[in-house]
């Protein structure tokens, strides 16, 4: 029955988020992880603008469901917060967890990367990595 009613919302909100939201935490639910993020994907190529919201969201609802996959896919699209301290520690964890040590690797190097390159800019990478002496 909640399939049904949701299923009905997006025709009636083509360009809401919420119906896609309820769509793939049923989906989630039900065991249809792939199917889920498949229709969170399409709507975030479709909204780009709201993408973001979608793919955290959707994040969140596979978490909840245990399918750790979905989330890194989820969190790996989102490509202004793959540099973020929290980003990147929860993206390893969850690399990890599913067996892919090369892609934690990947994902730390990049961090590494991106954070060298924003901090010399300004040449606060000194700042960082200077010891104190007590």
């Amino acid at each position: 029955m909640a399939r049904e009613l949701v299923g009905a919302l997006p025709d009636m909100f083509p360009d809401s988020v919420m119906p896609v939201l309820l769509q793939a935490a049923i989906l989630v639910r039900e065991n249809k992880a792939c199917r889920a993020k498949e229709i969170l994907g399409q709507f975030s190529e479709k909204f780009p603008d709201k993408s973001k919201v979608v793919l955290l969201t959707g994040a969140q609802v596979a978490a909840g469901a245990g399918h750790t996959q979905v989330v890194v896919e989820s969190l790996s699209k989102i490509p202004y917060i793959q540099h973020m301290p929290a980003t990147i520690a929860t993206l390893i964890s969850l690399k990890e967890r599913v067996g892919d040590i090369d892609g934690a690797i990947a994902v730390f190097h990049s961090a590494i990367q991106w954070w060298s390159n924003a901090m010399a800019k300004d040449n606060k990478l000194n700042v960082i990595m200077t010891t104190s002496s007590p």
